[in-house]
C-alpha cells in the first residue's frame, strides 16, 4: 500500500502528522484524536506507549519511541495544541496502518460512530444540567411542537398527544 493519504500531512519536522486539536476543538475533533490514539496504542502495544520528561506520550515499536508520539506545543493564536506524529522512518506495518486511518478519514468523517456519540450525549447531558426548570420546559415544548407523528413513531402518542404532555407535566 501507498502512503497516499500520510503524504497530505508530512511536516517539516520529517513525520506525519495524523491530527491535531486544541484546546477549543470541537466533539468531533475530540473523537477522533481519542480514537487515532487509541487505534495505534492497541496496534503498538500498550506497553509501548512511555511518558516522556517533557510531558509527551511516546508511542514506540521494538522499543524505538522515536516512531509515534503525541506532542503537546503552545501557540500564540490558539494555545496549546495536541498532535499525533509519525516519523517517516517508522516501520513500513505501522506507516501502512497510518494510512488506512487516514484513508479512512478521506471517506466519513467520523471514526468511531459510538465513541462521538458518547460524547455529544455528554455534552447535551452537561448542557440540560445547567438549565433551570422553566428553560428546560420550553426547549422541551419546542422539540415536541416540531415532531411529526412520523418523526415520533410511536404506538401510544402522536405528535400532539405528546406536546400536550409535556405542557401539561413540564
Amino acid at each position: 500500500m501507498t502512503n497516499t493519504f500520510l503524504a497530505a500531512t508530512l511536516t517539516e519536522t520529517n513525520s506525519y502528522q495524523l491530527i491535531a486539536k486544541t484546546e477549543n476543538a470541537d466533539l468531533l475533533t475530540e473523537s477522533n484524536f481519542t480514537v487515532i490514539y487509541d487505534r495505534l496504542t492497541d496496534f503498538l502495544g500498550y506497553n509501548n506507549v512511555r511518558v516522556l520528561d517533557d510531558g509527551n506520550d511516546s508511542i514506540g515499536m521494538n522499543d524505538d519511541t522515536d516512531t509515534a508520539w503525541m506532542e503537546s506545543i503552545s501557540h500564540w493564536a490558539c494555545g496549546p495544541v495536541e498532535t499525533i506524529n509519525i516519523n517517516v522512518n517508522a516501520p513500513k506495518e505501522l506507516l501502512d496502518f497510518a494510512n488506512e486511518i487516514m484513508a479512512e478519514l478521506s471517506d466519513y468523517p467520523v471514526l468511531d460512530d459510538a465513541a462521538y456519540a458518547r460524547l455529544v450525549d455528554a455534552e447535551v447531558l452537561a448542557y440540560w444540567s445547567t438549565l433551570n426548570l422553566e428553560e428546560r420546559r420550553s426547549h422541551a415544548l419546542e422539540a415536541s411542537a416540531d415532531l411529526t407523528d412520523d418523526e415520533l413513531a410511536s404506538d401510544y402518542l402522536d405528535a400532539d398527544e405528546l406536546h400536550n404532555l409535556v405542557s401539561e407535566y413540564i
